[in-house]
């Protein structure tokens, strides 16, 4: 399984997991920090500056939530555990 799999499980409100990466179709963490969160209907993402790899991962789970035509608001690490 591949990161993308695990972006596409997390939309479709599956659970999936690799290495770092894993969802169990609510919330999509990456090592401990909680990248996006689904509340009410609502998605949001965690736009927090964080490694390489995790930028590749919002970017990656931006770009799914455009191919879906499903709509995210943007927020702060802070806020998105405050949800």
């Amino acid at each position: 399984m591949r990161n993308v799999d695990v972006i596409r499980a997390f939309l479709q409100g599956n659970s999936a997991k690799t290495t770092n990466l894993r969802t169990n179709g609510i919330e999509l963490i990456n090592y401990q920090t909680r990248i996006g969160y689904k509340k009410d209907g609502h998605l949001y993402i965690n736009t927090d500056r964080y490694s390489v790899t995790t930028s590749r991962i919002q970017g990656k789970l931006k770009a799914e939530c455009s191919l879906a035509r499903r709509e995210y608001e943007e927020v702060t690490e802070s806020e998105i555990y405050k949800l």
